[in-house]
């Protein structure tokens, strides 16, 4: 019988063991995953930003481009028929 409790007094301690040491073992690989998934959100997210702002950046520089291609063309545009009348006036007159 002593034989006995002695086994199963060492079962029951491993038993604890193992359990209290899967348990550590689940919760170190919840707490690792949840880590790294936030981590990938995360950086995801961060990204997405950056993207976004270099997009707002990239519109912003084509926008600036196409108003100062406009103000180009439409004082190129006055420019070329000032010259224009300038010259009709002078071959005319």
């Amino acid at each position: 019988m002593k034989i006995v409790v002695v086994v199963v007094a060492v079962v029951g301690r491993v038993v604890v063991v193992v359990v209290a040491a899967a348990t550590v073992v689940v919760v170190v690989v919840v707490v690792v995953v949840v880590v790294v998934v936030v981590a990938v959100v995360v950086v995801i997210i961060i990204i997405v930003i950056i993207i976004m702002m270099m997009m707002m950046m990239m519109m912003m520089m084509i926008m600036m481009m196409m108003m100062m291609v406009m103000m180009m063309m439409m004082m190129y545009d006055s420019y070329i028929t000032v010259v224009w009348l300038q010259v009709n006036h002078d071959s005319t007159g």
